[in-house]
């Protein structure tokens, strides 16, 4: 969580909604309670736009979606029934490429890659494992998505009452004994009873902490495999409003480039032409 109050206004540069937000979710309650107001992000809402079509009807965004999420429930049920030590992508891309065919219906199968997979891990459907999608269909496809109001560091705020907080020091190493834990930072020695460690990966995976003992195996395996995905946000402020107020958001179907289906560029033109 990040909240970013440069502009005058909160934005989030992490996270912003708070996702499958029922009464199950934790997070819902600690809002409520922090008196952190939410509003609910209709995604039926979202006015895609092609980039040669312009506006596509709602009817019409529908039914693409239904193909693509019929796609990832068959998917699913292809991960659960022989495994998958494959990528998404190595599953995925032969089925849309199957299903959607013609410029138009390839821009839009872009578009619901990066939509429905993309977006949502900061990462190439190539680089993502399959293994996530195992329950895909067992998922309700619409979520209940709310959108966190006025940043997100405000149940930060809320949580940190009453707690000693140290910032601007650099932990160095971390010691485990029977007796307990001990933290060295660049500010001074802890003894405390336990860690709980939430460092970035790239931070572990560059070595800069030092464990005793040593992190397992397995964990330390863990770290030196893990992606971390890149994830630009843009905030813009205008003096007008010039936008409809209804759509909660807007896609953008983008003109092909031979890199958008990651297949042979032959292949992809005799989809283009059909």
């Amino acid at each position: 969580m990040c909240t970013d109050r440069s502009l005058g206004t909160p934005f989030d540069l992490g996270a912003a909604w708070v996702h499958y937000a029922d009464a199950s979710n934790p997070l819902v309650g600690l809002l409520a309670k922090a008196g952190v107001e939410t509003r609910r992000t209709n995604w039926d809402e979202l006015a895609l736009y092609d980039a040669e079509r312009g506006k596509l009807s709602k009817a019409e965004r529908d039914g693409i979606e239904e193909e693509y999420e019929t796609i990832l429930d068959k998917v699913a049920r292809q991960i659960r029934a022989a495994g998958a030590a494959a990528s998404i992508g190595a599953l995925l891309t032969p089925l849309v490429n199957a299903t959607f065919i013609g410029a138009a219906r390839v821009r839009l199968a872009n578009w619901l890659r990066g939509f429905y997979i993309e977006n949502e891990y900061a990462a190439d459907v190539s680089d993502i494992s399959a293994w996530e999608f195992s329950d895909d269909d067992k998922l309700p496809h619409k979520e209940n998505d709310r959108f966190v109001s006025g940043g997100y560091d405000r149940i930060i705020a809320a949580l940190a009452k009453g707690l000693d907080i140290r910032l601007g020091e650099v932990c160095h190493r971390v010691s485990t004994t029977d007796a307990g834990v001990t933290v060295e930072t660049s500010a001074g020695t802890y003894d405390v009873a336990a860690v709980i460690v939430t460092l970035p990966v790239g931070v572990l995976r560059a070595g800069s902490i030092a464990f005793e003992p040593a992190l397992p195996e397995s964990k330390q395996d863990a770290i030196d495999s893990l992606g971390v995905g890149d994830f630009e946000k843009v905030v813009m402020l205008f003096d007008n409003v010039f936008w409809p107020a209804k759509p909660h958001a807007f896609g953008y179907a983008e003109p092909l480039r031979i890199d958008h289906m990651r297949v042979p560029d032959s292949a992809l033109q005799r989809r283009l032409n059909e």
